[in-house]
Parts: C-alpha cells; structure tokens; sequence
C-alpha cells in the first residue's frame, strides 16, 4: 500500500515539474526597458515625500504586468525639475538619452504624460525626439504616448518633423560648401588624404617596383612588392592606438599601382 502511495505521489510531482517545465518554455521573454521620473519641486523631490516612490511603484506595478525588465542602473530622475523645460535641457532626461544610445533599449516607462511634460509642445518635442531613435514611452497605465491620432498632436510632430528635415538639409548645404572650398584650395577632401598626397614616396616606389622588367618580361607581385616595401621602411601606419606598424596588404598595393601618380617637387614648383 505505501509503495503505491508513493509511486502516487511521485507521477503527481512528476507531472508539476513537467507542467512548470513547458510554462517556462512557452512564457514570454522580459523586454528591458529604461525608466524616467521627475518631481516638479524640490520640495516634492524631499525624503519623506510620496512623489518619487509613488512613481517608482506605479511603473514597477507596470513593468511586471507588461513583462519589462528595468535594470537598477536605469532608473533615470529628474528632482525639482518643471514639466515645463525642455526635455534636451534636463541633466537626467539626457543620461538616458546616452543610455538608450549605448544599451539598445527601445521602451521608456513613465508613470504618465505629466511625468514626462507638462506642455504639449515639450511632450510632444521628447516623444519626436524618441519616435526618432526607434523608442516607444509607455505610460504606468498602459497608455503609448508615441501613437496618437490626437490632431494637434499629430501636427506636432508633422512640424518638429519639417524644422528637422530643414535643419538637416541646411547641415547638408554647409557640408556641400565647405567641400567645393576645400576643392577650390587644392585640399583633400573626405577627412584623410589620398595615399598619392599623404606618401607620395611609398606610391612612387610601389609604381617603379611594379614596372615589367625589361629583360624576362615579368611583373613583381603585388606581395611581393608589399615586401619590397618593408624592407625599404615604408609600413602602413597603425589604424588603431596601440597597433604597431606593418608592411602594406597586397590589395593596398593594387591601390598605389593603379592609383594616380604622386605630383613631383618640380611639378608644383611649375605651377
């Protein structure tokens, strides 16, 4: 009879291990996600004072129920702060900001729209700001303040949309002028120079080494050539900080050999 009873009551807890086991498999993954509170006052923003904890509970409350995660490093606060000043103004606003840049999270969780502004335009102004990086804000309630078909606050975002479209093609034009500036004044443009500009030497040797000999016929390889090189002391610079100097890969070489031929001292003398 107890071997029965036992065999009973391990068929049970077998079955509870295997109905925890496929409950595990089926839940749905934590989505992480960072937090933001803000105080009006310092007042508000005092130990003892409900203002912060209170918000803290409510997005917490929702974390749980939504399935997000928030670790304990993003939880972001602005004490003392006016729903009333812009959101790029606001230190704590801007720490996560840099956050959401470095850890890929795309949820921010409030406790509600008056948490995260006061004024329309300066919600609206955060929610663009974050619409742009790819981030949706979420209410304690459950409330997407990034979708709205509210119509002034559609138009909105249509016009913050335009004045960054506007900012981004004057951007543009600036950029665009100060290249055919550079162009005008003879100087690299893109950043870096040319190899032909910044090494002249390396490229002039890598076309002479390059040349058919005149006697077999036969062309030096451009490994070879690359060797050639470093035995001469003409090694690539370090592309990171700590890199040492090395010879030139075969495709660099293909670069000097088929690229253009460095100007000589006499030739801009001349001109």
């Amino acid at each position: 009879m107890t071997a029965l009873i036992e065999a009973g009551n391990a068929e049970m807890n077998s079955a509870k291990s295997n109905r925890r086991k496929r409950k595990a498999e089926t839940a749905k993954p934590m989505v992480e996600a960072v937090a933001y509170l803000r105080t009006s006052s310092d007042f508000n923003a005092q130990d003892g004072k409900d203002s912060e904890p209170r918000q803290r509970e409510a997005i917490e409350r929702y974390a749980e129920w939504g399935g997000y995660t928030i670790a304990d490093g993003d939880w972001f606060n602005d004490p003392g702060v006016s729903g009333t000043l812009p959101v790029t103004e606001r230190p704590g606003f801007m720490a996560l900001l840099n956050r959401i840049a470095e850890n890929g999270v795309r949820v921010v969780l409030v406790e509600d729209e008056k948490r995260f502004a006061r004024h329309m335009a300066v919600s609206e102004a955060g929610v663009a700001l974050l619409v742009k990086m790819g981030v949706r804000v979420l209410t304690a309630s459950g409330v997407d303040l990034t979708e709205t078909d509210d119509p002034t606050k559609v138009a909105i975002r249509q016009m913050l949309g335009v004045m960054a479209q506007l900012e981004a093609k004057q951007i543009a034009k600036r950029l665009r002028h100060g290249r055919e500036a550079a162009k005008a004044a003879g100087k690299p443009i893109g950043g870096k120079a040319p190899m032909h500009v910044a090494r002249p030497d390396v490229v002039r040797e890598a076309k002479r080494l390059r040349r058919r000999n005149p006697t077999t016929g036969d062309v030096m390889s451009y490994a070879r050539i690359a060797e050639a090189l470093a035995r001469l002391g003409h090694l690539s610079t370090a592309k990171r900080k700590g890199d040492e100097p090395r010879p030139f890969s075969a495709s660099a070489v293909q670069g000097f050999c088929d690229g253009p031929m460095p100007a000589r001292a006499n030739d801009s003398e001349r001109e």
